[in-house]
């Protein structure tokens, strides 16, 4: 999406540059406010999100110094960001400057600006700017650095449509058509429900939001139907699903119980067919059996229902495979903290993924920095994956096994009527995977 970067003064640039910050680097940044900044306009120590090279990420103390010009055409551009940045730097390698002498030496340093560079190699703006830091990277002590110019903003901004949403001082008249489309296709998409309405806010139609709707409503986790949301139906399962085999109480079910009491979110793990979304639907339905499920209709449809002011209240959002969801426009840390702030225990996040795919995206950071061809954008996307993942920790993981323990393989005994039960206990592949068709 194009952006109109000289919309925009400077203050909110810089709160613009603020923002993204906390996604692109972390929520552990400290923000400065008008007045003397010593060059910071915020700042960040320890461990970080952020990484410019294949040496990890960035840990230590870093500054984020934003630069915007009103204008921004032509060469003098990159000839003021040029003085602009070398002004900073000198001001760094002054002993005798306040910000030297009362302040700290950052180890890295991000420069953002409205400026838009030529990455034209060798000649171009960005190599002007990056080589002007490498310059002054040995002196300064720096071990790393970062040049979000124009162009490398505006992916941050498509990665980060919640950030980009907050400031419409710089949107564009197609973003306002694309959002005018997206109204009038909600109001196609079925009749008013006032109930919905009324109880909730928001768009007046749920339909295209979310699935598996009843009377316009979200339905009570009691009322869900397991192959709707995604349990897989076992081998022989006839009648839609009416004959699914019984459910086998795992060891994990006392913990997932509780971390579902406590609100927030819970994230269930395991080998693909291990029974992750049966062991997720069965604690829901022994927990919260009274609150509305919200499935949302695709990756972006949740936060559109928050955008459109939707409240939500004493209900259970359904994640299943959470990674088809973490995707630009989809759920990330914001969408989740919004969902389930703290003090409130009443919405519940329930997410399923496999341990594969959990690892991949945690380890994601390095494989795509050390890839050439992985583009700001994934890498941005990768990192706000990690945030939420790193937020879903200790007791909110509940890891589900695909092979029984000793004590799950007692409770099925040899006279349970239902075979199918029977041949997957005696079957060399895991329980779950033996059952799925």
């Amino acid at each position: 999406m194009a952006y109109e970067w000289g919309r925009l003064g400077e203050r909110p640039f810089e709160q613009l540059c603020r923002a993204l910050a906390v996604h692109a680097v972390g929520p552990g940044l400290q923000a400065f406010g008008d007045g003397p900044d010593g060059g910071r306009e915020a700042t960040f120590d320890g461990p970080t999100l952020l990484s410019t090279s294949t040496n990890g990420l960035w840990n230590g103390y870093g500054v984020l110094q934003a630069k915007y010009r009103r204008t921004d055409v032509g060469k003098r551009d990159v000839d003021w960001l040029h003085r602009q940045v070398t002004q900073e730097l000198n001001a760094w390698s002054d002993p005798a400057s306040q910000r030297v002498s009362k302040g700290r030496l950052p180890e890295y340093l991000i420069v953002a600006t409205n400026v838009r560079l030529s990455s034209k190699p060798g000649r171009g703006g960005i190599d002007r700017i990056r080589d002007l830091l490498a310059e002054y990277a040995g002196p300064l002590g720096l071990k790393g650095w970062a040049l979000w110019e124009a162009n490398q903003l505006s992916m941050y901004l498509d990665a980060y449509p919640n950030v980009s949403a907050r400031f419409s001082e710089f949107l564009t008249p197609g973003d306002v058509l694309a959002r005018t489309i997206a109204r009038l296709d909600e109001l196609d998409a079925g009749p008013p429900s006032r109930s919905v309405t009324e109880k909730n806010g928001g768009p007046a139609s749920l339909h295209g939001f979310l699935l598996h709707l009843n009377d316009g409503r979200p339905p009570r986790a009691s009322d869900l139907d397991a192959l709707d949301l995604g349990v897989k139906p076992a081998i022989g399962t006839r009648n839609n699903g009416a004959d699914l085999p019984q459910y086998v109480a795992r060891t994990c079910d006392p913990d997932l119980d509780r971390a579902l009491s406590q609100g927030g979110m819970v994230l269930l793990h395991g080998r693909a067919a291990a029974g992750k979304s049966r062991s997720a639907l069965e604690a829901v339905q022994r927990v919260l059996p009274q609150h509305e499920v919200l499935v949302p209709a695709g990756p972006g449809s949740l936060r559109r229902l928050l955008d459109a002011g939707f409240k939500v209240r004493d209900a259970v959002v359904w994640l299943d495979d959470l990674e088809q969801y973490l995707v630009p426009a989809g759920v990330d840390l914001a969408t989740v903290q919004q969902l389930c702030p703290q003090g409130r225990s009443d919405v519940v996040v329930v997410a399923t993924i496999r341990d594969e795919v959990l690892a991949r995206i945690e380890q994601s950071g390095a494989i795509s920095r050390a890839a050439a061809s992985s583009s700001a954008v994934t890498i941005a996307i990768e990192a706000a994956g990690r945030e939420l993942l790193r937020y879903v920790r200790g007791w909110r993981r509940v890891p589900v096994s695909d092979h029984l323990t000793a004590a799950e393989r007692d409770t099925i005994g040899s006279d349970n009527p239902d075979q199918r039960l029977i041949d997957a206990l005696a079957a060399d592949v895991g329980f779950g995977e033996y059952l799925d068709e």
